[in-house]
């Protein structure tokens, strides 16, 4: 129903991919690789890395696709 989604989109505060943003993700990049791992969720690490410069909580069925993602705040 369009009115049950206008008020969930006007509901919902949507989180840039800023300079910290970047910033945070290029640090996560790095020391995925300095572990020598792969970086396997470059997707996952975005959205963590805009989570983690507005201080936001990640909900996720899917906990492993940010395992390289440390300081992130997932429930």
């Amino acid at each position: 129903k369009p009115e049950v989604t206008g008020r969930f989109i006007n509901s919902v505060t949507i989180l840039p991919f800023d300079k910290k943003s970047a910033t945070i993700l290029s640090r996560l990049l790095s020391e995925i690789r300095e572990r020598g791992q792969q970086v396997k969720n470059t997707d996952s690490l975005v959205t963590a890395s805009i989570c983690m410069a507005h201080d936001a909580l990640l909900f996720t069925k899917s906990p492993s696709h940010y395992e390289g993602a440390k300081g992130l705040k997932k429930v």
